[in-house]
């Protein structure tokens, strides 16, 4: 029986994280990197192009960021799962990124297991939040309801 890959959009500006990414997705045999991307911008014209399914996001980028990234593929795609996939865990990054429609947040110092296992999650309608994300988010709004 085949079934169907998941089809996914790689974006960061690092080269090296872009193949160390597709290479790991690619040796999976329910996953495929269909495009890589290097900036936002270029994120968006992949992503009209390829129609992913899934699509790890880097967050600071040259050209666009992730986030404006996000932002503009959501106005043309609102089903594309969007993990957001980064070095940073500042909590703008975190609010900004799940408020414009990324479904997850994995940070950079992941395991692959947990990345793919993240991304096989992600495509079953599955939030991911590491816990230290998680809780700079209960965090963020529980100032917020305070206020």
């Amino acid at each position: 029986m085949m079934t169907t890959k998941v089809k996914v959009l790689i974006v960061d500006d690092e080269p090296l994280i872009r193949s160390g990414l597709e290479l790991a997705i690619n040796s999976e045999e329910d996953l495929e990197v269909v495009a890589t991307a290097q900036d936002g911008l270029e994120a968006a014209k992949k992503a009209k192009h390829h129609r992913p399914d899934l699509i790890l996001m880097d967050i600071q980028m040259p050209v666009l960021n992730g986030i404006a990234s996000i932002k503009k593929i959501r106005e043309r795609d609102a089903k594309v799962i969007i993990l957001i996939l980064t070095t940073f865990n500042e909590d703008e990054y975190v609010i900004e990124g799940l408020a414009n429609g990324a479904n997850g947040y994995l940070i950079k110092s992941a395991q692959y297991g947990q990345l793919l296992q993240s991304i096989r999650d992600a495509v079953k309608g599955q939030y991911f939040l590491p816990i230290e994300v998680a809780a700079k988010l209960v965090n963020y709004l529980h100032n917020k309801l305070e206020s």
